[in-house]
């Protein structure tokens, strides 16, 4: 199963872009002028491509139309490290002289929506703004509005929005700090 497969939480078992899609709708339905579509582009990359084709047509799209869903693929990626020396790692199947390759990362998505002719359409259809959310934090949903609603109110060209982070979690950081008396950084 693939991350927007996973449930978002356990009475309901609703997965993660079945949350998405009827946010997104509702969003469309509530604010969107003159019920415009709200597109989705959903990234994939090689190993989750065909499981999200998948999960969309075995469910109808959750309900969106699927004119309406845009999925852009990301390459074959980048060679996989085996440890923090960068050893380059080696698939150990079959003949062993192929390198492993994982995918480039949550950044791929702003060459693919230009690479694909993406935002250029989203521009022709008065498409204004865009939102970029990792696939399974569906709390930020929440604070959507939110940031659309400063962005726009403060004429942002970029807004972020984070959680809390503990220092050495295993999640990806914005911004890092550093404590100039100490040299500690977090």
């Amino acid at each position: 199963m693939n991350q927007i497969g996973l449930p978002t939480e356990l009475s309901t078992e609703t997965c993660y872009i079945d949350f998405y899609i009827k946010t997104i709708l509702a969003f469309q339905n509530n604010y969107s002028q003159n019920g415009s579509p709200l597109p989705l582009c959903i990234m994939t990359s090689g190993s989750t491509n065909e499981k999200t084709l998948r999960l969309l047509e075995a469910n109808n799209y959750f309900g969106m139309p699927k004119s309406q869903v845009t999925i852009v693929q990301q390459g074959l990626g980048v060679p996989a490290l085996e440890n923090n020396n960068a050893k380059i790692a080696i698939d150990h199947q079959g003949h062993g002289y192929k390198i492993q390759a994982k995918p480039h990362g949550h950044g791929d998505i702003h060459a693919l929506i230009y690479s694909e002719g993406v935002a250029k359409k989203w521009l022709q259809h008065g498409i204004k703004w865009a939102v970029f959310f990792q696939d399974t934090n569906g709390l930020a949903f929440h604070t959507l509005p939110l940031a659309l609603g400063l962005s726009a109110k403060m004429n942002l060209i970029m807004n972020s929005l984070a959680v809390p982070r503990k220092a050495n979690q295993a999640i990806g950081g914005i911004v890092q700090l550093t404590n100039t008396k100490t040299n500690e950084q977090r």
